[in-house]
């Protein structure tokens, strides 16, 4: 039988371009997290730091200030206890244009309950003001259980994504400061991190009816095809604070921290069966070779196994400034670089972000505290690397109130973020072929309620 060349390139062409949308979707769900990897604010730890957007490196005393900065914990109250705890999050994604067609968009929902801050300062016994804190703390959080289906308007294609994951990025701190000057005061900081992921995907494609090239009933091409993969990543963090307050009512911050791997490894396995079927969805059986037309496989397993997948973590750089022209009136700014990342897989490399944050709190009656914030949250991944997001840029807003009782502060805030303008899905170059990047907006909620006390 003589083979119609073009027909089969069409045929190829069309199926890869399906492929090439499972795909997308499945680089999609990924992305569709509150906190992420390529995103380095996306959680504000503590309860007056994130009720005022983060801006807490020029203040840094209480427990808070084993993350912020550990310096500022030499000018805390003797003894210290904090506890937040992130209530409730959601997570919206919507899309227009998807997949480079004008006329489609959809939206994403995710939604749940986060843990959030604990932890404790207090003063040694000594002369010399010499403070021990303490924290544990969740920087990152992902927990995503999706069931996507999804038809083509024609009725060739129908997909069903299944995908699970779970992502954290887990500290265990200490710190150690002393207030060497009425107006001076330095720390060190120690942790132990462990950031763990793990992702089950799986996914159904139905594409036809097709004609069959041998003038049977019509076919169809069916996939079944199933994807793990793992990584962990544990080592030390060290972290350096200082803060100067050279008048009662100003302070200056400086913090810096960097991580030393100590174990990581990363694991992939990717199993894939495509096979021609009948109307029936059996496979054909009938002695003719549709492999001229169609590709078909029975388990076709890839398993690669990386024990080094990062050559170096990044590295954060703070600098805060705190004004407090009365003693019912706070005003800071934060100014924060965090390094680029080397990894083995493109899409975990990041480049270098300079992000900043503004906050206040205005307490009234010596009572009630109202606090607000402003930060930018940038995307840090490469550019360069298609079939994900790019360019999502955040900008946060934070308002909280609190409760001033005696010795105790009760805090209850609200934080969104959203993208701006420029955000976009980055197609693959054999689906864009000159169209349009589709345009995403991304936007998450969080509320958060916070304990903190003096004893």
């Amino acid at each position: 039988m003589k083979i119609n060349l073009r027909k089969k390139q069409n045929k190829i062409f069309l199926y890869n371009n399906i492929k090439i949308i499972l795909f997308s979707f499945v680089s999609l769900f990924s992305f569709q997290s509150y906190g992420d990897w390529w995103h380095n604010q996306s959680f504000l730890m503590g309860g007056k730091p994130a009720g005022m957007g983060g801006a807490y490196t020029g203040i840094g005393t209480g427990p808070a200030g084993v993350f912020y900065n550990p310096g500022g914990i030499g000018f805390s109250a003797d003894t210290a206890l904090s506890v937040s705890t992130t209530n409730y999050y959601t997570s919206t994604i919507t899309q227009d244009g998807y997949l480079a067609n004008d006329n489609t968009s959809f939206s994403l929902t995710d939604a749940d309950l986060l843990s959030g801050y604990f932890g404790g300062s207090f003063r040694l016994g000594t002369d010399l003001p010499v403070y021990i804190a303490f924290a544990i703390y969740n920087k990152d959080y992902v927990n995503i259980d999706n069931v996507v289906e999804s038809r083509s308007k024609n009725g060739l294609t129908k997909t069903r994504f299944v995908q699970k994951v779970s992502s954290t990025e887990n500290e265990y701190a200490m710190a150690f400061s002393i207030r060497t000057h009425d107006k001076f005061s330095f720390g060190l900081s120690i942790a132990f991190f462990d950031m763990r992921y793990s992702e089950v995907q799986g996914a159904n494609i139905l594409s036809g009816p097709y004609d069959d090239p041998y003038g049977g009933s019509q076919i169809y091409q069916y996939e079944l095809w199933n994807y793990t993969s793992n990584f962990y990543v544990r080592g030390i963090e060290a972290g350096l604070g200082f803060l100067y307050k050279p008048k009662e009512y100003i302070s200056f911050g400086l913090s810096g921290k960097y991580k030393f791997i100590l174990s990581q490894n990363a694991e992939g396995t990717y199993v894939d069966n495509q096979v021609v079927t009948d109307s029936e969805f059996n496979p054909i059986n009938n002695g003719n070779d549709y492999s001229d037309f169609y590709e078909q496989y029975i388990n076709q397993t890839t398993i690669k196994h990386t024990p080094k997948p990062f050559e170096q973590l990044p590295y954060t750089i703070r600098f805060g400034i705190a004004w407090m022209p009365t003693d019912w009136q706070t005003f800071t700014s934060d100014f924060i670089y965090t390094s680029e990342n080397n990894a083995v897989n493109p899409f975990y490399h990041t480049k270098k972000v300079y992000d900043y944050a503004f906050g206040s709190e205005t307490v009234f009656y010596e009572t009630l505290g109202i606090r607000l914030g402003f930060f930018t949250n940038y995307w840090s991944g490469d550019p360069n690397v298609t079939d994900q997001f790019v360019n999502v840029n955040f900008l946060g807003y934070t308002a909280g109130i609190a409760y001033y009782n005696k010795k105790s502060v009760y805090s209850l805030t609200y934080m969104l973020q959203e993208t701006q303008p420029g955000a976009m899905y980055s197609l693959e170059p054999v689906l864009f072929n000159g169209r349009n990047n589709p345009k995403v907006y991304w936007r998450t909620d969080q509320i958060a309620l916070a304990i903190t006390g003096e004893l």
